[in-house]
């Protein structure tokens, strides 16, 4: 609503469509977030999240020109994770971010 009460030629009316596609993106994490509560149980295995985590970066920003700068650190312990629900979360942050 707020941008048709606005000229397009505005600076305003730019930072609007911003922010309607930034709440249109929650929307989306949002409802994958839940469809994940929904689902079956998670398959749960040992899994190293200092590497799933660069994997996605490398994964997500790949092809782009978009720098993904990741600080982990080399101590972590292996997590009891559904990795395939988490690949997906981790994506959706890095996107969003």
């Amino acid at each position: 609503m707020a941008e048709t009460a606005v000229d397009r030629e505005e600076d305003i009316y730019e930072q609007l469509t911003a922010a309607e596609s930034a709440l249109l993106s929650a929307k989306t994490l949002t409802r994958q977030l839940f469809s994940f509560a929904e689902d079956e149980p998670p398959a749960k295995a040992a899994t190293s999240i200092a590497q799933l985590i660069w994997d996605m970066a490398e994964f997500t920003v790949m092809g782009s020109n978009v720098r993904c700068d990741v600080s982990i650190p080399s101590d972590l312990s292996p997590v009891d994770i559904d990795e395939e629900r988490m690949r997906q979360v981790i994506h959706n942050f890095i996107v969003n971010a």
